[in-house]
């Protein structure tokens, strides 16, 4: 729940278009509840928080040449490089 700064509501946003949280811009409680169920059945949170720390992972290995990037695409996969909406 972004507050009144103004970075917030963009990080809010980000957090969402990375799939490891979900925005409320409201206190209400129902919007709340909603946003908890929402995340609880698609049980995105879990395996996108797996997904990036497989990217982690990989990123602290510091050769990039082919090879790299051929085991980065096997281990880590490539659906995190492109927005949903593509």
């Amino acid at each position: 729940m972004p507050l009144r700064a103004f970075d917030q509501p963009f990080n809010c946003e980000y957090v969402q278009l990375l799939g490891v949280g979900q925005c409320v811009y409201s206190d209400n409680v129902e919007d709340i509840k909603r946003s908890i169920e929402k995340i609880e059945a698609n049980n995105f949170l879990q395996d996108r928080v797996k997904q990036l720390a497989k990217v982690l992972r990989k990123k602290a290995e510091e050769p990039q040449d082919l090879l790299y990037w051929m085991e980065y695409m096997f281990d880590v996969g490539t659906n995190h490089l492109q927005p949903p909406q593509y």
